[in-house]
């Protein structure tokens, strides 16, 4: 028997570890300097920035239709 899993990305949070983030939402940011998902520091610091992600999942069993799982995963970023 293959069981073969897929997750897919539901959405993303931002903290940008100054008190203000973005989402949720689906982008992934995009590249440097023309992205969607940007902070602007004012004051010099360091800052622990993360991103939480929330996940449904689909499964396929020796090749089926996939079949959506119940529920959602969701996954704390590491800063």
């Amino acid at each position: 028997m293959t069981v073969t899993i897929k997750p897919t990305l539901t959405s993303l949070t931002y903290d940008f570890g100054n008190g203000t983030g973005a989402g949720p939402t689906t982008s992934t940011g995009g590249p440097r300097p023309t992205g969607d998902i940007t902070a602007t520091y004012t004051d010099p610091g360091t800052f622990t920035v993360r991103a939480d992600a929330v996940y449904t999942g689909y499964v396929s069993i020796d090749g089926s239709d996939w079949i959506e799982i119940p529920g959602t995963a969701a996954v704390t970023g590491v800063p």
